[in-house]
């Protein structure tokens, strides 16, 4: 259990924790090469996010709402409930805000494994400690309050459909001012669609405009030389994670056939993963996110070591309806070394038809010129109305 203090003042102990998986489901669905997401059916405890709070002695309330990560990381909406009510909520009762980093060592040694619900804690534990302080959590983090450029992710479509795609990319690029742009792509059958895709796209956004893609894994070496030499004029800015995670010599043979930036996510889950990714030079960049590697410290540890090999970040996450999301991962944004390329999190600011029911926005946490501007009041800056929460609760959890 987390480690033990001889009187832990009641501003900073851990008192109760509640555990809400919601009755929501998206209603601006992505596709991406390994799943798509319109293909899910809104079932209960299927895909559901999970709402944690946590409560000091003195009756401050950290929140955190985290999201099923896509099923690559095998977690779900039980799993994650499970992890926290049972394993990660028993343990923290009692225990300080101010062990941060000791809390987190010691739930991933009661239950490893399961970065997306240890992520839900650690948030919710800076929330409130950031609110007991007074302080945003960028500050905690030893950040300081910048504007973080957005990136869209846009979603797989097949060419039939590609005008809602050049809708979406236009949305992005006309009305939020977003700068860089993530084109969905793969599996490596469609890779033909996927070039005209790139072309259409820099056809209707211009030259001013940077444009990766990411197939999610769906392709193999010969097809990402193939699209990316064809693509040699049309200026591809990076592509994420071409391969399957494992395959790391083909991202070096990619890189050094090529010259395009790679980013790797699904390759650099843990620390050990990112050393080997800079070991192997294997990659450009790493995406940082929260939800999988499980801690605002643990994350800041691999964007630590991203800088000291010479490589850059960007701060993955799409947030979809999330405020609480979004504002986690500008936070972090924040606090990066060196600042990262940009953030993903501009489909969590109310940009689509998935408004967050639970959490309000202050003014300044806005879209300016395609960056967000951050939330200046104490730990996440987000308001959260809890009642609405539990009205849409497909269960309901409180451990003291």
């Amino acid at each position: 259990m987390p480690t033990a203090t001889t009187h832990v003042p009641d501003d900073f102990r851990i008192a109760a924790i509640e555990v809400i998986p919601l009755r929501l489901w998206l209603k601006f669905k992505r596709a991406i090469s390994r799943r798509r997401d319109t293909e899910v059916p809104n079932v209960e405890w299927v895909d559901n996010p999970v709402v944690v709070r946590i409560e000091t002695a003195s009756g401050c309330s950290g929140f955190a709402r985290v999201r099923v990560p896509s099923g690559w990381l095998g977690e779900t909406t039980t799993s994650i409930v499970g992890a926290v009510r049972d394993f990660y909520a028993p343990n923290l009762i009692g225990a300080s805000l101010l062990n941060r980093e000791a809390n987190v060592a010691a739930l991933e040694a009661v239950l490893p494994g399961n970065p997306a619900a240890l992520s839900a804690v650690d948030t919710a534990i800076h929330d409130a400690l950031g609110k007991t302080l007074g302080l945003p959590v960028y500050a905690l983090l030893g950040g300081s309050n910048v504007p973080v450029p957005l990136d869209w992710s846009v979603s797989l479509r097949p060419a039939e459909r590609r005008d809602e795609t050049i809708a979406e990319v236009r949305t992005a690029v006309q009305e939020y001012g977003v700068k860089i742009l993530c084109l969905k792509f793969g599996p490596r059958e469609t890779w033909q669609t996927d070039v005209d895709t790139f072309r259409a796209v820099r056809a209707a956004v211009g030259d001013d405009v940077e444009i990766g893609i990411d197939p999610n894994e769906g392709y193999d070496l010969p097809t990402a030389v193939t699209v990316l030499r064809l693509l040699a004029d049309d200026r591809v800015a990076y592509v994420e994670q071409p391969f399957h995670r494992s395959h790391l010599a083909d991202l070096a043979d990619l890189r050094a056939q090529t010259g395009v930036p790679i980013y790797i996510d699904e390759g650099a889950v843990t620390l050990p993963n990112a050393l080997d990714v800079i070991e192997r030079r294997a990659a450009d960049g790493i995406v940082l996110k929260m939800w999988k590697t499980g801690s605002f410290s643990k994350t800041l540890k691999m964007a630590a070591l991203a800088e000291a090999a010479g490589m850059t970040v960007t701060v993955g996450g799409t947030a979809q309806g999330n405020l609480l999301e979004a504002a986690c991962f500008a936070h972090m944004y924040a606090a990066s070394p060196g600042q990262a390329m940009a953030g993903e999190f501009i489909l969590g600011m109310e940009t689509t038809a998935d408004h967050d029911p639970i959490a309000t926005a202050p003014p300044e946490f806005a879209i300016r010129d395609g960056a967000a501007h951050l939330p200046t009041g104490p730990g996440l800056g987000i308001d959260v109305n809890i009642e609405a929460a539990r009205d849409l609760a497909l269960a309901q959890y409180t451990i003291s």
